[in-house]
């Protein structure tokens, strides 16, 4: 969380767009008046550079609400005026996506405007006219949408004499029948809605994005975002959904490192109960919505279709099209309207999948086999065969990973962590390097968390094998010797148990060499637990997005000889959870 209120206040506080996701808007604009419509937020958003090298006579901004562009000057009307070359006259100095305008051109030319997908809520001002435009595809497509159809959620505040265009020979609108066609994608138009106060509308979807601004920028972290499609026209009505490639960003905005991959959130009820699955996905999606139903999608990177870089971002454009009211399979309405949210994965989001850090988690044992029998009988069943038990035995299970891959069996590990609230907790494997952080650091706390099942074996226990997590097996061998004190075969007030014997008056000693499996032993026995863990591609309990990044398990096993005749097989599961990404142990 703190990682995403930080990212949060950079982006507030950033002055470009980087990592954002790119839509390219063009207007084609008539010599004379035009009203436009701008979808886009441009990467600068100042007038004299967005319409650098058009030939403009002015641009009009229809302010009601009276925003402040971004210049620090608080408006004193609601239609201000900017004039190329002369900031004495000008009245604003910025444009702002999702705003309509009134730009003058001195002659026919075409302006291409590349920027962020804006919002394209709308507050209508009843009573009074206002600016707007409407959510068209940002290029011309085939077909066209009728003003009735686009507005069908407020139908009753529409008279027939409440829709104007503006005249390109002079800035006087002219009135138009509410059945007529919108004749451009980023035309603006005047509407005069009746009633009192204001209302919100976007068209006839409702579109929700849980952020606070029209894009999901995925910079520091893969939690879930969630986008709602609210049909409000009160008829049913198809709907596409696409994700479209951004186009190339603007100098000085980060790099494009290629279209942006995800994966939906799904409810799986194969075993009796929903389950939170992720599955890969292209995000193109046809839906029919019923009057005032509501579809949900909820989205997180597919890191695995992202490779890391030190840099740049995966970026992509949502597109959420309604092609209009189905009735008895057939659209009323030929044209789409169209409403893009950006979407932008950090590159280094990738790095999620290093599991570097502490891992803690839980073995539950449900299987050991038969040991050999004690008699004059020959054994009669297969000793390696693993046999369930009649009730689990669960312990926990401490792992640490390194930058370099390297795993580590831990029996206890003490956590520092300083008052301030951004400091990196420091990672000790032993009590005594705990007592000399906490002389040098009186004001840390420290915390310890510690497994009953595994004996104080020392420095950690490195692992070998094929790699952490990701589907690999690792071992690692505890060993306790002959003369431990946890060591079942020694006793502390039996002189003996020191492994030496006589044999006519020679002392003969236990074999080092044979320690590990016990056969140099005479009195008391090394016993050794050879550990194996076997990780799951997949996430035996289901769906888990976060598999092998923040959780990750599979088969567990021990090999213990000595403490019997012949080996004791155990078999279970284990479950790990990642608790801190520090990869340093400090003492080792």
């Amino acid at each position: 969380m703190r990682k995403r209120l930080l990212g949060l206040l950079l982006l507030l506080l950033a002055p470009c767009l980087v990592h954002a996701m790119w839509d390219v808007q063009t207007l084609t604009l008539k010599a004379g008046y035009n009203a436009v419509y701008l979808k886009v937020t441009p990467a600068d958003t100042r007038c004299s550079v967005v319409f650098a090298g058009a030939d403009l006579e002015s641009v009009t901004w229809w302010n009601r609400d009276r925003r402040d562009d971004g210049s620090g000057i608080a408006p004193t009307a609601d239609m201000l005026n900017w004039y190329p070359g002369n900031d004495a006259a000008s009245t604003f100095f910025r444009v702002l996506g999702g705003h309509a305008y009134i730009i003058k051109a001195k002659r026919a030319q075409s302006l291409q405007i590349v920027g962020v997908p804006s919002r394209g809520r709308t507050t209508l001002y009843l009573n009074e006219p206002n600016l707007v435009g409407l959510n068209l595809p940002l290029e011309p497509t085939v077909g066209e949408v009728g003003f009735y159809d686009y507005y069908a959620g407020i139908r009753t505040a529409i008279e027939g004499d409440s829709i104007a265009v503006v005249n390109p020979s002079a800035a006087d609108p002219t009135l138009w029948n509410a059945s007529q066609f919108i004749r451009a994608p980023h035309e603006a138009i005047w509407l005069t809605p009746k009633g009192a106060g204001t209302l919100e509308y976007m068209g006839p979807l409702w579109i929700d994005v849980d952020t606070a601004e029209n894009a999901i920028r995925f910079l520091d972290d893969t939690e879930t975002r969630r986008i709602k499609i609210k049909n409000v026209s009160g008829q049913a009505r198809k709907v596409n959904i696409a994700l479209r490639a951004s186009a190339q960003p603007p100098a000085g905005q980060g790099t494009l490192l290629g279209k942006a991959a995800f994966m939906i959130e799904e409810y799986d009820w194969t075993a009796g109960y929903p389950r939170r699955v992720y599955k890969a996905s292209d995000l193109a999606i046809t839906t029919n919505l019923a009057a005032g139903a509501t579809f949900e999608l909820a989205i997180r990177p597919d890191l695995d279709k992202m490779p890391a870089a030190n840099d740049g971002a995966y970026m992509a454009v949502l597109a959420i099209d309604d092609v209009g009211t189905v009735i008895a399979g057939n659209a009323m309405t030929k044209g789409v309207c169209s409403y893009h949210i950006g979407l932008s994965c950090n590159a280094r989001l990738a790095a999620e999948k290093n599991p570097a850090g502490l891992w803690v988690g839980t073995v539950s044992l449900v299987g050991v086999n038969r040991v050999e029998q004690i008699s004059d009988s020959e054994n009669t069943w297969d000793s390696n065969k693993i046999e369930p038990v009649s009730q689990p035995f669960e312990f926990r299970l401490l792992v640490h990973v390194d930058n370099s891959g390297k795993a580590r069996l831990l029996k206890e590990a003490f956590i520092a962590t300083g008052r301030a609230a951004d400091s990196q907790a420091t990672i000790l494997t032993s009590r005594d390097a705990a007592k000399n952080w906490r002389n040098a650091h009186p004001s840390d706390k420290i915390r310890r968390i510690s497994s009953a099942n595994f004996p104080n074996f020392g420095a950690p226990i490195g692992f070998t094998g094929s790699g952490f997590a990701h589907g690999g097996t690792m071992t690692a061998n505890v060993l306790q010797p002959y003369d431990n004190k946890v060591n079942p075969f020694v006793h502390a007030y039996h002189p003996q148990h020191d492994n030496v014997r006589f044999r006519n008056k020679v002392m003969i000693k236990h074999q080092a060499a044979d320690e590990v499996d016990g056969t140099g032993s005479f009195e008391s026995w090394a016993v050794n637990r050879k550990i194996t863990l076997t990780f799951a591609n997949a996430d035996p309990t289901g769906g888990n997005y976060d598999w092998n990044r923040t959780v990750t398990g599979g088969t567990y096993r021990e090999d213990v000889t000595s403490l019997t005749k012949t080996p004791i097989h155990v078999e279970g599961a284990f479950r790990l959870n990642k608790v801190l990404d520090t990869h340093i142990l400090t003492d080792l």
